[in-house]
């Protein structure tokens, strides 16, 4: 908005001057012909030769004013041309800018969900890592924990008689068996059947 100002202002003064140089080579031109036609024009030419003198006066005037106006015309025209050119080429610059901040932005985006995804993956990865190494700790608890139930089992019915069941638990039969005897039979069936150990 601001450049069309200023491009219309540039207009309108480069106007004024052409102008006000025509109207100044008109009054030049005029004096002339009226000073012919006060002194010696009168004396010499005749009136009808100063009025003849007159109107080519005028008519050359009028012509070269012509020329001054159609000069003007096609520098004001080069004035608007070079004007939208700039325009056009600032527009352009500026688009190409834009774009090239959108495609940032973009790529930045992209790094970013990149770098989400594969800080994601790493943590699933540690993830299984620990529980991996956690279900190991128990595993390895667990089977001490057995043999330590089995040897003890083995200790406390050192006399009696496995028996073996149908479903895979095995059994010592032993009258006198206590409670707590019965209590680690029975966890070391437990644990028999739930890991296979």
């Amino acid at each position: 908005m601001e450049t069309n100002m200023v491009d219309r202002s540039q207009i309108e003064q480069y106007k004024r001057e052409v102008e006000e140089r025509a109207a100044q080579e008109i009054r030049q031109k005029l004096q002339e012909v009226n000073l012919i036609l006060q002194g010696s024009g009168r004396r010499e030419y005749g009136w009808a030769r100063c009025f003849h003198v007159r109107a080519v006066c005028l008519q050359a005037l009028n012509q070269k004013l012509a020329k001054m106006q159609a000069a003007s015309q096609d520098r004001l025209e080069q004035i608007r041309a070079s004007r939208h050119a700039l325009l056009t080429s600032q527009l352009e610059h500026r688009i190409g800018d834009l774009e090239r901040e959108l495609d940032r932005i973009k790529n930045t985006q992209r790094d970013s969900i990149f770098q989400k995804e594969s800080a994601q993956a790493e943590v699933e990865k540690y993830k299984d890592l620990y529980l991996e190494e956690v279900q190991q700790e128990l595993d390895e608890k667990i089977a001490k924990e057995l043999k330590r139930a089995t040897a003890e089992l083995e200790a406390g019915s050192a006399g009696a008689s496995p028996t073996v069941f149908s479903d895979g638990s095995s059994k010592s039969i032993h009258v006198d068996q206590d409670p707590l005897c019965r209590a680690v039979q029975e966890y070391r069936d437990v644990l028999t059947k739930n890991y296979l150990i």
